[in-house]
This record gives C-alpha cells, structure tokens and sequence, in this order.
C-alpha cells in the first residue's frame, strides 16, 4: 500500500514539476509552449514570498517562505508552524533554505531561529539553537544554508556565526575558526576543496577543512576580487564561478 501511495505522489508532483521537466526541450521551440501554473495563498501556500524549495525521498516538494514551512503533495499544502509551547515545532516562521542530505533527511535553516532536522516518521522537528551551556551547541540564530559534501559531512553556513560542522555522533556542532563570519553560499570542487562565499571574501578550505586560501579585495594581483561581499558559487568541470 505504501509504495502505491508514494506512486500516486509521484505522480501527482509530476504535474507541479512539468515545468522543470519540459524547460529543456522547449528552449528549441516556440516560447509560446510554455504554461506556467501558478501557486499562491489561494491553494494554501502559507506566504507567496518563497526563499528556498527542496524535493524529499517520499516525492513531496517543500518550500520555505518568509512565513511558514510548506509542503507540497501534488493536491494542497501542509503548513509546520512555530510553537512555542512545543519543542518539537519548528523553531521559526522565516525558511532561508531547506536541504535534504545524502541519508534523506531534512534540514531547515531560519533566518533568526537557528536550525531544525526534520523526521519524517514522527513529523517532528530537532532544533539546534544556541546555548552559552553546550559547547556544542551552534554559535548563532541566522542560519544561511547547510550542505553536504561528497564526504557526507553536513556544513551549516551562519550570518554571523561563521561555519560549523556537523557532528552525528554526539548530534552537535564544532565551529571552524576561520577569517569570515558571515557564511553566504557553499560549494566543492573535484579536488575535495570547499569554497565559502562570504561577506568578507572568497575561502578555500583543504579537504580537512582547514584554511587554504583567502581571497579578497585587498589581496595582491592577481589574487584581488572586486568585492568581498560575495553570494554566488557555481562549478564546473574546469571552472569556478563566482559572484
């Protein structure tokens, strides 16, 4: 039965990414082929600004907003709510980005409320927020993004906390020290190296994740950025982009 249902959603979520899915081809074709469906507070969404969507194992699709965490089964929307009464809610209203790691979990990022870990078997979420009292504890609430690299280690990139690694066997977190506070983007290279945009330049950390290399706008040619304010990070076989 179970695997008829999650059939069903697939197909169901097919409908909601046949934009997605046709894009490709229709780039050689008529622009008129395009038809865009559109989603809003009248189907249930619970804010129409959306910062981030993500695709679980199950199939449903789940969209961040700057109120509320949605998620989407082909049909209509379930909204995860902020309650303060209970500790397994969502620790906050504002989803900056939602990532699901290679083991297929979820993790939430808020932008003021730190970081949850969605479980799909409960519909519960873990929070991790900082406490002065746990040294593993994150070192702030404005969590960016987290991503996981191709060794399955989670990274949760802060506005102000800097970066932190997470710990499954002690379900904590070690903060990097590192010259940038202010984690904006993530990404890696084919080498293992993992590279921070950041509001105070461009990093590379070795595949230990120790410090490479900074870069920023007052290096020396031909080492120098433009800015060091940067937000984008995009690779490819031969190249990294920045911006």
């Amino acid at each position: 039965m179970k695997s008829v249902l999650n059939g069903f959603r697939q197909k169901q979520l097919a409908r909601f990414l046949l934009l997605l899915i046709a894009g490709y081809p229709i780039c050689a074709e008529s622009r008129q082929n395009v038809r865009f469906h559109h989603l809003s507070a009248e189907q249930g969404l619970s804010q129409s600004y959306v910062y981030s969507i993500a695709q679980d194992d199950k199939g449903f699709i789940w969209l961040g907003t700057q109120n509320g965490l949605n998620r989407f089964d082909g049909h209509q929307f379930t909204v995860f709510r902020y309650d303060p009464d209970d500790e397994t809610t969502i620790s906050g209203e504002t989803i900056r980005h939602i990532h699901r790691n290679q083991q297929g979990k979820l993790w939430i990022a808020t932008d003021s409320a730190g970081l949850n870990r969605f479980d799909p078997l409960t519909g519960n979420f873990r929070r991790y927020q900082p406490d002065t009292a746990q040294p593993g504890a994150l070192p702030g609430n404005r969590v960016r993004l987290t991503y996981s690299d191709s060794r399955g280690r989670l990274l949760a990139g802060l506005d102000g906390g800097g970066l932190s690694l997470y710990q499954p066997e002690t379900d904590d977190f070690r903060t990097l020290a590192l010259p940038a506070r202010h984690i904006w983007n993530i990404t890696e290279t084919l080498d293992g190296c993992i590279w921070l945009a950041t509001r105070e330049g461009l990093l590379r950390l070795n595949p230990d994740l120790t410090l490479a290399a900074h870069y920023h706008s007052a290096a020396s040619p031909p080492f120098t950025l433009p800015t060091d304010q940067l937000r984008s990070l995009y690779t490819s076989t031969t190249s990294l982009l920045v911006g």
